[in-house]
């Protein structure tokens, strides 16, 4: 296995509730899945777990360095929970997984840390 980028991602929670509290209808589903939308509802830390999930998509995207506008592919990327001691699953389709397989990438890991004020998240794609 070797190591063929990575990518670092950090989004203040503060913000990223002003913009939820905003935009939640139109833009809840347009960037998360269901899953992803049902996982972070039922969280005691709801906010904190969308904006993880946010930084975590986007920390994704940098160590598969994918092209373009990148907005509207949120939806081939799905994040899910892991348990406490492992990294979140990461499952791609569409032109995100044919992206993945045309960089030679086989796994990509990656780990999302949440407070009150931050939510972190940092990718290692892998060959």
């Amino acid at each position: 296995m070797t190591i063929k980028n990575i990518g670092n991602q950090i989004i203040e929670c503060s913000r990223f509730r002003i913009f939820l509290e905003k935009y939640q209808e139109r833009w809840l589903h347009h960037l998360f899945t269901m899953r992803e939308i049902a996982v972070a509802n039922n969280s005691v830390q709801s906010i904190e777990l969308f904006c993880g999930l946010c930084a975590g998509k986007q920390a994704v995207w940098q160590a598969m360095q994918f092209p373009g506008n990148r907005l509207y592919y949120w939806h081939e990327l799905e994040i899910n929970p892991a348990p406490i001691d492992q990294s979140f699953q990461v499952n791609l389709a569409g032109a995100s997984a044919d992206w993945q397989m045309r960089k030679g990438i086989n796994h990509i890991f990656l780990t999302i840390s949440l407070s009150r004020a931050y939510a972190s998240a940092f990718a290692i794609a892998t060959t």
